[in-house]
């Protein structure tokens, strides 16, 4: 899956998942040899590995002798074609116009020595010849299934998008003796198995429910997997994916699958908690009585302002360490966000105003602050704290309606109006902080009381268990793809046993 929010990342930011290479080698060298080259990106603390599959190029030419393919375990990246390169002797040197980089090295026996530049910032990168190692996803679940998998398409309210999903179900004579549960992936496009760095954790859930007995939908985002969607229509923000996905989702449901006395279950992850909350409470307004419920696999309870400055904090805690400059700098992203919001330069994007804001709130940080941090930028990140502030809040992407909606929006509203479901955490998650949802749920902990009602809000965190719920050691997002452990069994375990206990006291 793709990073939950968007962070304000400098130079090395944009490798992540924009990295692709290739090269024609020198092929007067003897140990030049065509196969699987590897190598790792260092910045700031996070290491990107990488792996090329160099081959003949089918219709070889003077100019054009190997073609690569590259692979980015930690973005999910699978055989990404490269572009063609310059070689003179022994010395490459690789041009990326697309995203703005160069890969620069020099063939030496078995390694290619070189620096990476992008952003105009520059790191060392070797590459050497081996095999990548190989990504074990020992939980996801592979054919043949002892139950009924079929490809199903619908369409949203007005047309524009074509849905195309995966429906799971026990094998039986009719489809609506099952509670059936809706799956909804968190930000960004994604596929009905919210695939992210060879992990499939909705194929999982939906594997492992289904052989417990439920019929399970998991859908192509909009633009995404085989879903199509018209012209514009990939531009939305979250309350547009209530009220249309989501709620074509749990209809199609409803009137295709989910018998009148089942109950249906809406499930979440990260941004999909909102919807699993929000439909929830459209459907009860439109007096539809059928039993449903939601959950919540580890849903912000806050509004994105907060989660935007907690990421924020982290990412900065990869170049600073001082923990008082830490503050500082959060403060100084919570002004250049709050002043960014206030005038209105989400509705209208003026770099030159964003650089004025920066200015000023970068002018209220402590002098031994800005010190300490402009040397540790430079050190760690090749940048000035100032340019890296002036790259990073003068994206143009930053303008989106999403981005700005996120901001504003607390999806932690909807699940305290519905005072209903099932909420999972895991205590290292470092996209949705646990103390951040603790803290909300705290401020509503009296309303939220409600012991004769099994179906009563629940909320569980589970100890050392990451956003994605694998077992881990920091929590970060790095760690996602070294991790064999798609979903914790704990976690399957928990989900499983809710939703009969709830289908039970709704019969």
């Amino acid at each position: 899956m793709r990073l939950l929010f968007l962070l304000f990342f400098w130079g090395f930011q944009s490798l992540l998942g924009q990295i692709a290479t290739s090269f024609t080698p020198d092929k007067s060298n003897p140990k030049f040899e065509q196969g699987s080259w590897i190598g790792e990106l260092s910045a700031g603390g996070m290491n990107l590995a990488l792996n090329l599959l160099i081959t003949k190029h089918p219709v070889s030419t003077p100019e054009l002798q190997y073609q690569t393919k590259l692979g980015v375990p930690m973005q999910g990246v699978k055989n990404y074609p490269a572009s063609s390169v310059t070689v003179k002797k022994n010395k490459i040197t690789i041009t990326f116009d697309g995203i703005g980089a160069e890969f620069q090295g020099q063939l030496k026996y078995e390694k290619i020595e070189g620096v990476w530049t992008q952003n105009n910032t520059a790191f060392p990168l070797t590459l050497t010849y081996g095999k990548a190692p190989e990504l074990k996803r020992p939980q996801t679940p592979k054919a043949p299934f002892n139950y009924v998998s079929r490809t199903v398409t619908f369409s949203n309210q007005n047309g524009t998008v074509r849905f195309e999903g995966t429906l799971t179900y026990p094998k039986s004579d009719s489809l609506k003796n099952f509670p059936t549960a809706v799956l909804y992936t968190g930000s960004g496009l994604q596929d009905r198995d919210e695939s992210f760095v060879g992990h499939k954790p909705f194929a999982v859930i939906a594997h492992h429910l289904t052989l417990n007995g439920f019929a399970v939908l998991r859908v192509d985002d909009r633009c995404a997997g085989r879903s199509i969607c018209a012209p514009g229509s990939d531009k939305f923000t979250t309350q547009d994916l209530i009220q249309d996905d989501g709620y074509s989702y749990a209809k199609w449901a409803l009137d295709s699958i989910c018998g009148s006395q089942q109950p249906l279950f809406l499930i979440g992850h990260s941004e999909g908690g909102a919807l699993a909350a929000g439909v929830n409470l459209k459907l009860k307004s439109m007096g539809v009585t059928q039993k449903i419920y939601s959950v919540g696999l580890a849903p912000p309870l806050v509004s994105g302002f907060e989660i935007n400055a907690y990421q924020n904090r982290l990412v900065f805690g990869k170049i600073v360490t001082d923990s008082l400059v830490l503050n500082d700098l959060e403060y100084m992203h919570r002004g250049i966000i709050s002043s960014m919001l206030d005038q209105g330069v989400f509705e209208n994007f003026d770099s030159l105003k964003v650089v004025e804001i920066i200015e000023t709130e970068l002018n209220l940080v402590s002098k031994k602050s800005r010190g300490i941090a402009n040397k540790n930028f430079k050190k760690n990140a090749g940048i000035t704290l100032k340019a890296s502030l002036i790259k990073s809040y003068t994206n143009p992407k930053l303008a989106s309606a999403w981005f700005k909606e996120f901001l504003k929006f607390n999806p932690g509203e909807l699940w305290f109006e519905l005072n209903e479901g099932l909420i999972l955490q895991g205590s290292k998650d470092r996209q949705v902080p646990a103390f951040l949802n603790n803290r909300a749920l705290g401020k509503h902990a009296e309303s939220l009381v409600n012991v004769d009602r099994p179906t009563s809000l629940t909320y569980t965190e589970f100890q050392g268990l990451n956003h994605l719920f694998q077992p881990c050691k920091t929590g970060n997002v790095e760690e996602y793809a070294q991790i064999e452990t798609t979903i914790d069994e704990l976690v399957l375990t928990e989900l499983t046993q809710w939703m009969k206990m709830v289908e039970r006291s709704s019969k």
